[in-house]
């Protein structure tokens, strides 16, 4: 009996010390770390529909969204209407900057208070995106840009 334990153990030794551990493992070159999300810190509804939008279909992205137009669309709307807010962080300003440029190209270029109202609508819109990504110092002025 104690023959039989001892060799048990034996064979135990041998098996542990000849699997390769983790540091022995070949690597891989495609391993690409997991980066933290844009979306982190939202609401779990918004985080999800954040998430499908920035990490899963990459609709912040210009091959992402060429792939899936509509679909991109559709969660853009969806998260628009469940949050409140322009767009997930991943292109909030970007948004914004979209809605400012598209009221811009509506004014005539004399009609100063028409740019003014854009201005402010934009300013209005970034510092949503401020307030969703929680930044204390957001500074929402871009009216510098042209059309």
């Amino acid at each position: 009996m104690r023959y039989l334990l001892l060799l048990l153990l034996v064979f135990g030794l041998f098996v542990s010390f000849s699997a390769p551990s983790d540091a022995q493992l070949p690597k891989s070159d495609d391993f690409v770390p997991v980066l933290p999300s844009e979306c982190e810190g939202l609401n779990c509804k918004a985080y999800g529909i954040c998430d499908t939008y920035c990490e899963d279909l990459e609709c912040d992205t210009k091959e992402g969204f060429e792939k899936n137009p509509d679909i991109c669309t559709k969660v853009l709307e969806k998260y628009q209407e469940k949050t409140g807010y322009p767009g997930p962080p991943c292109i909030c300003t970007d948004v914004c900057f979209d809605e400012q440029v598209e009221c811009k190209s509506e004014c005539k270029p004399t009609d100063l208070d028409c740019l003014s109202n854009c201005c402010a609508e934009f300013s209005e819109c970034q510092q949503d995106c401020c307030d969703q990504d929680g930044v204390r110092n957001c500074i929402p002025e871009f009216c510098a840009v042209a059309p």
